[in-house]
């Protein structure tokens, strides 16, 4: 990375730290203004405007750094190769949401964004239809390979996994605390994804 791209990397860390804090208060994004962010940081707007055009920009830096750490981590759930056990299931999806929910006040906000902001909207629904295609070739594969159940209709139930995910990641994981909740979102999500794709399989094999 150039000089200059670290010191935006720097700057825009820096800035996230303070967004991050001032939403963990209850305060909104669009509500931050940047003369707010600017000091609350310690920064000049000076500095703010040498890198960034407007917060929609500093926005999106984030939602792609984001959009990088939740696709590593999706991979491991639907690059695992079956059939499998329901335990193993559970611990891919666990990363999954462990690997999203420290970025999850500043998703929602991305999110929320989207629809006043035409860049983020185009930004954002990219990234859901990278999740679903990741997981309509993964329910394919698993039909084809006898661990899914045959029956379903590859992108039909890859875009209601998804989208059922991502609704519970921004709406309601971004404001849980405890760590007993965790557990259970991660348990209710594997039994969705599981009873899905893989039960009527197992199921199936129990009775042959």
């Amino acid at each position: 990375m150039s000089e200059s791209g670290d010191r935006r990397a720097r700057v825009a860390e820096r800035l996230r730290e303070t967004v991050e804090r001032l939403l963990d208060a209850g305060e909104s994004y669009p509500s931050i203004s940047i003369e707010r962010l600017m000091t609350e940081s310690d920064l000049s707007r000076s500095t703010f405007y040498a890198y960034f055009s407007d917060k929609s920009d500093l926005l999106q830096e984030w939602s792609r750094e984001i959009a990088a750490a939740t696709r590593t981590a999706a991979a491991t759930w639907t690059m695992m190769d079956g059939p499998f056990e329901r335990d193993a299931l559970r611990d891919a999806l666990r990363r999954v949401m462990l690997a999203y929910r420290p970025h999850a006040a500043l998703a929602a906000a991305a999110y929320d964004a989207t629809v006043y902001d035409e860049r983020l909207r185009v930004e954002v629904t990219a990234v859901i239809d990278s999740h679903r295609s990741a997981v309509a070739e993964h329910v394919r594969r698993g039909q084809r390979e006898g661990w899914v159940d045959a029956t379903l209709l590859p992108d039909q139930t890859a875009a209601w996994l998804v989208w059922m995910a991502e609704r519970v990641f921004h709406q309601h994981l971004a404001r849980v605390t405890e760590e007993a909740e965790v557990d259970a979102l991660v348990e209710g999500f594997t039994d969705v994804v599981w009873n899905a794709l893989h039960a009527p399989v197992v199921r199936i094999a129990a009775t042959t």
